[in-house]
């Protein structure tokens, strides 16, 4: 599975640049909200981090599709009373998504397919959870946008909140940091 994974994101890099297309290495600091389905549950957000690289495909002038692959850690927490779970989550990213704009400033919207890579839940106390109903691929909606000077890039997104398991949903926002090479 890894090796395919592997396999795939070195065919779209090599993909890009045939197709003249942008190339970016993206790092984001995101906080990750989970909103739960009990209501004797209360969602924390939780601070984690994306890395990766993007790549813009010409449309033409002004839109472009944006793609690549992200590694996403997608922590987030829920407590009652004194017991924390915390669900650790991390995701290979591939965005889907029209970039609109010129190379100074840019807009995106679309979704994020993420595939899981991989999950564990842990309570207050060193005690393992499950989570019910966990799913292996998301959608995750998102809009974002950023500016670049030089190839330095700085921008934000917001992922619109999606579903993860059974009562348990979540949503993000970001600061990106990039560099085009």
């Amino acid at each position: 599975m890894i090796s395919r994974t592997v396999f795939a994101f070195a065919l779209l890099v090599a993909s890009a640049s045939v197709l003249a297309a942008d190339l970016e290495g993206e790092f984001a600091l995101r906080m990750n909200k989970a909103v739960l389905g009990s209501s004797s549950l209360n969602g924390k957000d939780k601070m984690a981090f994306h890395g990766g690289v993007v790549t813009k495909i010409p449309l033409n002038e002004s839109v472009s599709f944006r793609t690549g692959g992200l590694l996403v850690l997608r922590d987030s927490e829920a407590s009652v009373d004194s017991i924390t779970a915390t669900v650790s989550r991390m995701f290979l990213d591939v965005p889907a998504q029209l970039a609109f704009g010129t190379d100074k400033v840019m807009g995106y919207a679309g979704m994020n397919l993420g595939l899981k890579l991989s999950s564990s839940c842990s309570v207050t106390g060193s005690s393992t959870c499950s989570i019910l109903d966990e799913k292996s691929m998301v959608f995750q909606p998102v809009l974002g946008g950023q500016v670049a000077v030089s190839q330095f890039k700085l921008g934000a997104f917001f992922e619109i909140e999606t579903e993860y398991s059974r009562n348990w949903k979540q949503s993000a926002l970001g600061l990106t940091f990039g560099m085009a090479f």
